[in-house]
């Protein structure tokens, strides 16, 4: 049988025949556990992780819930998509800030894009909060991976290809509407004539508007005003 995913075809992906007594669209592997909780040190479980094929091989990031519960991401790489060498270190960043490493993340997926793979995955919030967010990394090789999103001053990363031109950029804004802006600002730009690097100077110079994500540290808190509309001269 023909094993074409995307449109990339994987000779060796594992691949069992449906069995004679199975009604079903889809089985399941008789290998079945592919991995167990013995695979890791200190896990209580390994489930709902993402593998994708990698140079004739295969890589992936995996859950791994902790005897304490906590949910952490591992790396993991195999030549058959059975056997599987995981590491028992959780997956760390190159461009990691220290005090803002993420307290837990899980049900991680995989995306290749232009040479690049994608990791997105759920996890809480930098503040040390239970606040569910998504995190995003990237990495070439699946040993060094590096993380996109927030600096550790509060700053928004954000990655954009412009005419075949891949640019990072680093804004004051963040989140999605400012990703949108930003994309427009930078296709107008584009349209104009200026290069990526006059494009580049003019996102990150761009300053916030008052009380609009205003980040304030405060002994113990970091203060967010967005009162922007809500203060005496919006409301005057």
């Amino acid at each position: 049988m023909a094993k074409v995913l995307n449109g990339t075809s994987i000779p060796n992906i594992p691949w069992e025949e449906k069995p004679s007594n199975c009604k079903d669209v889809c089985w399941r592997s008789s290998l079945n556990p592919i991995l167990t909780r013995d695979d890791i040190e200190d896990a209580n479980s390994l489930f709902n992780s993402s593998v994708i094929a990698y140079k004739g091989e295969f890589r992936g990031v995996f859950r791994c819930d902790k005897t304490d519960m906590l949910p952490l991401l591992h790396k993991g790489k195999s030549k058959d998509g059975i056997h599987w060498d995981i590491d028992d270190e959780p997956l760390k960043f190159e461009n990691e800030i220290d005090g803002q490493k993420y307290e837990y993340g899980y049900d991680p997926r995989i995306c290749e894009l232009e040479g690049k793979y994608y990791i997105i995955w759920c996890r809480n919030a930098y503040s040390g909060q239970w606040a569910e967010a998504l995190g995003l990394a990237w990495t070439e090789d699946f040993e060094k991976f590096y993380k996109l999103g927030l600096d550790e001053n509060g700053r928004g990363n954000y990655r954009l290809w412009l005419d075949g031109e891949e640019l990072d950029v680093n804004c004051a804004l963040s989140g999605p509407y400012a990703a949108e802006n930003i994309i427009a600002a930078a296709a107008a730009a584009r349209r104009f004539g200026l290069s990526c690097e006059e494009i580049r100077k003019g996102v990150e110079s761009a300053p916030f508007p008052a009380q609009r994500f205003a980040r304030q540290e405060l002994p113990g808190w970091t203060l967010i005003d967005d009162t922007y509309n809500a203060n005496p001269l919006s409301a005057g």
